[in-house]
């Protein structure tokens, strides 16, 4: 199953393929995860925040411009998959790079060169250094993030993949209504359903080593009223959240890889309430990246 907040898919090759014909149509699948499964995953994230908090004088209270790059590199075994999951409930993950950048900051996360057990336990997951200690707290901030985030994931194949076969340059809508629940879910925020644009397009199809590929172009436009979190943050006018996603990879349910290319924006102005204080709010978000799966074969 493909899913990402942003997370797969890189090809396993790159070769010379062959278009799709206009008139072909393709149903699109994609593989679920087994157990015993292996992948091997790269991943590059950007995400750059621009936040400015300004009282009703105009004075500035509060200004943070940062920049973080995480950059992981890592082998994933599926060692349990019940079929009602969504995802492994055990895996046993090896990194060969796990590294965040802050500003001119870099570091090597705990876990860089290392393996660890990942294992649900109730509804969380927990971490292990095979062999050694629990991974918690700081050490685990990004592993919580990917894995026990209160968020659901954006889930690719529900809200993108077509329910009916297409054809190379043919569009479909999305399900603004599953696309609002799901960013209401993830963020808190109120969206303008009757403003929302979702459309998603099979750009091309060829085929590699006797597999169907496919690239599926999709873009996303949300407006966003408000967030409802404890700041009770409303725009002057709807905040712009975009998001294009780009996925080139195995669309016959054959094989669990491909490229993920994605760039999420959010921008807007508004007002926060913080106790009987109303403050004005410039936000900025921009998060960008590639996420790369490819599947290995089974000893």
């Amino acid at each position: 199953m493909i899913r990402c907040t942003f997370l797969l898919l890189t090809l396993s090759l790159v070769l010379a393929p062959a278009r799709g014909k206009a008139e072909d149509t393709y149903t699109i699948k994609v593989k679920q995860a087994a157990k015993g499964d292996k992948t091997r995953s790269d991943k590059q994230v950007t995400e750059t925040k621009m936040l400015k908090v300004k009282d009703s004088q105009g004075n500035v209270l509060q200004e943070k411009n940062e920049t973080v790059v995480e950059k992981s590199a890592y082998q994933d075994t599926v060692l349990e998959k019940p079929p009602e999951e969504s995802r492994p409930t055990r895996l046993r993950r090896t990194y060969d790079l796990a590294e965040v950048t802050k500003g001119d900051d870099k570091q090597m996360l705990p876990y860089h060169g290392k393996t660890v057990l990942i294992e649900k336990k109730g509804e969380r997951y927990q971490f292990q250094i095979e062999g050694g200690e629990e991974l918690t707290g700081d050490a685990a901030q990004f592993l919580e993030k990917e894995f026990n985030r209160k968020q659901k994931e954006f889930d690719f194949e529900k809200l993108v993949i077509p329910k009916k076969p297409v054809r190379v340059q043919e569009s479909w809508e999305l399900d603004i209504d599953a696309l609002c629940k799901e960013l209401e879910n993830t963020n808190g925020a109120d969206v303008d359903r009757d403003k929302c644009k979702a459309i998603a397009t099979l750009v091309k199809a060829y085929k590699q080593s006797g597999r169907q590929f496919g690239i599926i172009n999709a873009r996303l436009e949300l407006p966003v009223k408000r967030f409802k979190s404890k700041t009770k943050t409303s725009y002057d006018q709807a905040a712009t959240y975009g998001v294009e996603m780009t996925w080139d990879g195995c669309i016959d349910g054959s094989l669990n890889g491909g490229t993920l290319k994605f760039a999420i924006r959010l921008e807007g102005q508004g007002e926060v309430a913080r106790g009987e204080r109303k403050l004005k709010v410039t936000m900025k978000t921009d998060i960008h990246g590639q996420e790369t799966q490819k599947e290995l074969a089974q000893e």
